[in-house]
């Protein structure tokens, strides 16, 4: 990649009606500095840019073989420059901002001759973008955005004009299941990537296990004591052996027995493959869980940044990295206080400030890998200079992560 590109990348995952992940939202920019009398040229300026993370990182870094949904303004609609991207995994956006008049209309036929997917984003009743809906394959409807009843009563007819439905800003399990009802065909929105938190939840036999081992880790309890919790549950040290024999452990032997696994990872390794346990298991979609790869890639994200910035201190900080990274989302997926479970898990004090008050250069980077998940890149821009950390080596953090997490489903499939 050319030397000094500064390029902020958030995903969003996009589910079917099985809650398989088949494509992400990208989100892009350049800087966080332009004014607004700039809008226009910063959007043009951060798709550019686009077209060369997707030539000199290539599709199989960002998306696998997923789809790419990406934001296009009207001068990068109209524009060659939009050829350049893979049209077999390329969804074009079309914002909100972009007419429907007929050149457009025209336009995006040649499009799809192309062989690209449109989408008109943040479709509503009496859009003005009326005219283009026989000339795109999908609308986005944001939920917030059209009343519950009206909802109702036009999404029927929308259905009628042809185009597949996306339901975006899907918050609550209620959403998912209206909008299954009424047709939907692919959704998006916080709840996939943080399901509903219940107060009290009771915690699964499965998922106390684990976070006992946890505890005893933690607690640095003698190897013997730790492979007799994995005994008692036979199917536990099953699901486990599964997961570490992956391409990602790369130590070119099959890891045959527990008591193996525990000899050959040590403490730290074992409580990454742990976490990631946690996490796949808590879902029918096991290491497909849209949750599980938030956290994993949130983990190895920090971890990566960790291990070449200047302030790491060696594997140990690293690997804590990566621990705090997946401790994050530990109550969305559990049900529970974060605090109550940091205490059941032992951590110290340093792991609980970073995630509890993003206190220290931990609390730091766990900031920063949340921000860049929301794309929030003003305030990412801000924390990589807290950090002394360049954009590049984000971008490459990053980058990586999804390929590590990619491999990981890979080899679950």
């Amino acid at each position: 990649m050319a030397a000094g590109r500064e390029v902020f990348v958030a995903r969003q995952p996009i589910l079917d009606r099985r809650r398989q992940v088949v494509g992400y939202e990208l989100l892009y920019r350049n800087s966080s500095q332009a004014t607004r009398a700039e809008i226009q040229d910063f959007e043009q300026a951060a798709l550019q840019t686009l077209l060369g993370v997707f030539v000199d990182v290539g599709t199989e870094a960002l998306l696998g073989s997923r789809l790419g949904f990406l934001n296009v303004p009207v001068k990068l609609l109209c524009s060659d420059a939009v050829e350049a991207l893979p049209q077999s995994q390329t969804v074009l956006e079309i914002l909100e901002s972009v007419p429907g008049d007929a050149q457009i209309r025209e336009r995006c036929l040649e499009l799809r001759r192309r062989g690209f997917t449109l989408a008109l984003d943040d479709f509503g009743p009496n859009d003005p973008r009326e005219p283009l809906l026989s000339a795109v394959d999908w609308v986005k409807v944001d939920l917030l955005a059209v009343d519950a009843r009206k909802l109702r009563s036009w999404i029927p007819r929308l259905r009628r004009s042809g185009p597949r439905l996306l339901a975006e800003k899907v918050e609550s399990s209620e959403d998912f299941e209206r909008c299954q009802r009424l047709g939907f065909e692919l959704f998006q929105g916080f709840f996939f990537a943080r399901p509903e938190t219940l107060s009290g939840k009771n915690l699964d036999p499965a998922h106390s296990v684990i976070l006992d081992i946890l505890g005893k880790l933690r607690s640095e309890a003698d190897l013997g004591n730790i492979e007799g919790a994995f005994k008692q549950h036979a199917a536990l040290g099953v699901n486990l052996l599964r997961l570490v024999n992956s391409v990602a452990l790369s130590r070119g032997q099959e890891i045959a027995t527990v008591r193996q696994a525990l000899v050959l990872l040590g403490g730290r390794q074992l409580e990454r493959w742990l976490m990631l346990l946690l996490f796949a298991g808590s879902d029918p979609n096991g290491v497909s869980s849209p949750l599980l790869r938030t956290a994993a890639t949130r983990g190895r994200v920090m971890e990566l940044i960790c291990m070449s910035a200047s302030h790491a201190e060696g594997k140990e900080e690293s690997d804590r990295a990566f621990l705090i990274g997946m401790l994050s989302l530990l109550d969305a997926l559990l049900g529970a206080p974060l605090d109550d479970l940091l205490s059941r898990l032992r951590v110290d004090d340093e792991i609980r400030a970073a995630l509890l008050e993003r206190a220290g250069q931990a609390g730091i980077l766990l900031d920063l890998a949340v921000h860049l998940e929301r794309g929030g890149f003003a305030a990412v821009e801000s924390l990589l200079e807290n950090l002394a950390v360049d954009p590049e080596t984000l971008l490459r953090a990053q980058l990586d992560a999804n390929l590590w997490v990619d491999a990981l489903e890979t080899q679950q499939a």
